[in-house]
């Protein structure tokens, strides 16, 4: 058993690949900046370290805003691109607003030598990352067991290569499975250098005792043993409500957040701050808005909707228009699509930049609704989406917001199938929501509304 062990391989988790990319990233960044002191003769100083933290700070938030650590990205040589421009950007903006370059015309020479070689040190580093490090030998070994439609429902909704994951062996549920099979399936595991053991079974009890066997055998030798809803969790970041079944209730705590008068004071005074600036960037644009309106969209600028909040009541939300005048009147209530023909080609552009929910913020400021949160629909969708997911009623816990988690990280909702993974998320958020996930969620929406992403 020791040397068993002893053999399990070395591997990246999701989290340490995301910190070893972060930190490689920085440490190029940090070196550079030495480097170019070195070479201009200038002894390290309090200039120095307050260049470095611009540096640590601007590169964390523009990475974070382009998602340069997300491992679909970060793992994709076709991605490289991205890498660079962020890079070139950050090394830019650093060069031209930080105190790191004394106006010397030699060494403005050598801070441009940086500002063009680094990004390009860090790209190769990513190349290098994808090309050695993202391999199937660095992957983290798993072995699924369980029941063939929970193990395909698994596979369908996780892509495990881009993650660093490796399936090395499946077992499906057999009744008639022998002890003698339970032995092959242990010479199995110490010649393949196993990490984790994902058992997908929607009840543990009726698990045969093979599984729990080699279960305990693992943890004993210190492989991990994940239940698959809480791998699906931890990984997609979204609750499994479809596979939960009665089961609900105990997997989602819901009062988790209730008394937490600390983060809901300081969610609150974020959507206050929030509200006042996305006012006072609705009247400067509004006049603008208001004569392309005039010529490109003809017919009134604002148009309210009544929209269902917390508790289930419903409160009026403010938007400038972007569809063509009376949309309903024919078809009745139609949830939009991403290319919805009523949509007018200036509403389209509103639309794009998020313009046409400006007014919104004010009733964020008035607290109907907060910055984050699910996004608000109307009284009809929900009751028709109620009767398909009677949990659905749950995204009601909590004010409806002008982003959300289902919004950075789901693309368009145009059917059940795309309402039942926005749910998943919602649910998430509700469960975990924190300052530290509301402030990748902003993050995550300049990134949304940069590429024109989501709903």
């Amino acid at each position: 058993m020791a040397r068993f062990s002893e053999s399990i391989n070395f591997h990246f988790s999701i989290s340490e690949r995301k910190i070893f990319l972060f930190l490689i990233d920085h440490i190029i960044g940090v070196a550079g900046i030495y480097l170019y002191y070195f070479l201009i003769g200038k002894e390290i100083d309090t200039q120095f370290y307050i260049t470095t933290g611009i540096f640590l700070g601007l590169s964390s938030l523009l990475n974070a805003v382009f998602k340069t650590y997300d491992l679909k990205i970060a793992s994709s040589i076709d991605r490289l691109d991205l890498i660079l421009f962020v890079s070139i950007l950050v090394y830019t903006v650093l060069f031209l607003s930080s105190s790191i370059v004394p106006r010397v015309p030699q060494n403005d020479l050598k801070a441009i030598f940086l500002v063009l070689s680094l990004p390009l040190l860090v790209t190769s580093w990513r190349l290098f990352y994808i090309k050695v490090i993202h391999q199937p030998v660095l992957h983290t070994n798993a072995m699924i067991l369980g029941e063939s439609e929970c193990i395909d429902f698994l596979k369908e909704t996780f892509d495990f290569d881009s993650h660093g994951y490796k399936i090395l062996h499946e077992e499906i549920y057999d009744d008639n499975k022998e002890i003698e099979d339970f032995r092959t399936i242990l010479d199995n595991l110490k010649a393949s250098r196993l990490n984790i053991v994902i058992l997908a079974y929607n009840e543990y009890k009726n698990m045969p005792n093979y599984v729990s066997r080699i279960t305990e055998y693992c943890s004993v030798i210190g492989i991990e043993v994940y239940g698959y809803l809480r791998f699906y969790e931890s990984v997609n970041l979204a609750i499994p409500i479809r596979r939960l079944g009665n089961n609900l209730y105990r997997f989602f705590p819901f009062t988790r957040t209730n008394y937490n008068l600390v983060y809901k004071g300081t969610h609150r005074l974020i959507d206050i701050f929030s509200a006042l600036f996305g006012l006072l960037f609705l009247l400067i644009v509004l006049p603008f808005i208001a004569i392309l309106n005039i010529f490109f969209n003809p017919g009134p600028l604002f148009f309210e909707q009544l929209r269902v909040g917390k508790g289930g009541e419903e409160i009026p939300i403010l938007k400038l228009r972007s569809m063509v005048v009376d949309a309903e009147k024919k078809s009745g209530a139609i949830m939009a699509t991403k290319n919805d023909a009523r949509v007018t080609p200036f509403g389209k552009i509103l639309r794009k930049f998020r313009f046409d929910e400006l007014p919104q913020f004010w009733t964020v400021l008035k607290g109907d609704m907060s910055l984050i949160g699910p996004r608000p629909e109307r009284k009809v969708f929900v009751e028709q989406l109620k009767k398909e997911m009677p949990v659905y009623d749950l995204r009601h816990m909590i004010k409806p917001g002008i982003t959300g988690w289902a919004q950075v990280k789901y693309k368009y909702g145009e059917n059940l199938e795309d309402s039942y993974r926005k749910l998943e998320y919602d649910l998430y958020y509700i469960k975990y929501r924190s300052l530290f996930l509301d402030i990748r969620i902003i993050l995550d929406t300049v990134n949304t509304v940069i590429f024109s992403k989501g709903q």
